[in-house]
């Protein structure tokens, strides 16, 4: 592997990431700013580093068993609970770490509101973990995430709801490292769209490097490339501002309507999430037509409905 080829990677990952940056942009109806995309972009790629060594995470703690668990359903409830707690909390933890090491200060201004949507992850986590136990086993499959084997429906279901959790609360906690109290509601979609698009960034990096130390620079390379940079990134953005717009809701309202907007936002992304990659798993692909025509207006409307109410 050679440097020149790292090189090309990087380029050929961050062409399209650019251009939908600028095409977000536009439809925001703002001009695209280079710095703050390069920013937020940024703070959606680290926040993807968690997930991408949550193996080794788990290994150096001596803690690999606990995503074993979530496979067997002879565990108790409370076996299977703590298991999905750790699995979930462990990198979100580091995370955090980091962010509080790397932006204390904005974070003291943001205190009440941040340290609030840590509690409600964590209520929501706790909910989908009980929720996910109490579930009985149905249907056939068969998927291998890191070593371990899913062979039931409801198993994939639970795993990719994990992952999806997990993903979703990443991206939006980058937006902790410079989001200030008088961010508007436009700021705050623009911002999670260039998190998502950061975090895909290094994402796709990761599959295209496995991909040309094993085929070079082929078919299969910008295939992949194309392919990610269509389905997978929109995905991705769909699901970042359905969450989004509950954080937006939540810092707007007060009180349980607030906490009920953000956990509404939070499950609906996981929901979005989570069954895009069930559906591909059982080899139903036309779910990407069905996403790529509900998530074109699900965009067009959300900004222009932000530039009509800031014209009117």
């Amino acid at each position: 592997m050679s440097i020149v080829q790292v090189l090309f990677t990087i380029l050929f990952a961050s062409v399209p990431i650019v251009i939908w940056g600028y095409v977000f942009s536009y439809y925001d109806g703002v001009e695209f700013q280079i710095h703050k995309f390069l920013f937020w972009g940024v703070a959606g790629a680290v926040s993807i580093v968690p997930v991408i060594y949550a193996k080794d995470i788990y290994e150096y703690f001596s803690l690999s068993g606990f995503l074993t668990v979530l496979t067997r359903s002879q565990n108790s409830v409370l076996d299977f609970v703590g298991a999905f707690l750790v699995s979930y909390w462990l990198p979100v933890g580091i995370f955090l770490v980091f962010l509080l090491s790397y932006s204390f200060s904005n974070l003291l201004v943001l205190k009440r509101t941040f340290f609030q949507v840590v509690g409600m992850m964590l209520a929501t986590s706790l909910f989908l973990a009980v929720a996910a136990s109490l579930l009985p086993e149905f249907g056939s499959g068969n998927l291998t995430i890191q070593g371990n084997v899913f062979l039931t429906l409801s198993g994939i279901v639970v795993v990719y709801v994990f992952i999806s959790i997990l993903e979703e609360s990443m991206k939006h906690l980058s937006l902790y490292g410079s989001v200030g109290p008088g961010l508007d509601r436009r700021e705050i979609l623009l911002f999670a769209v260039y998190s998502a698009l950061g975090f895909v960034f290094l994402e796709n990096i990761v599959y295209l490097s496995h991909i040309r130390e094993s085929a070079g620079f082929g078919g299969t390379f910008f295939g992949t490339l194309f392919s990610r940079s269509i389905v997978s990134l929109l995905l991705h953005i769909f699901a970042s501002l359905i969450l989004a717009l509950g954080f937006a809701k939540y810092v707007r309202l007060a009180g349980f309507a607030a906490v009920f907007a953000f956990v509404q936002g939070l499950i609906g992304a996981i929901a979005v999430h989570a069954l895009f990659n069930i559906s591909l798993t059982y080899d139903k692909s036309g779910i990407i037509l069905v996403y790529i025509f509900i998530g074109y207006f699900f965009f067009t409307k959300v900004f222009l409905d932000e530039r009509g109410a800031e014209k009117a």
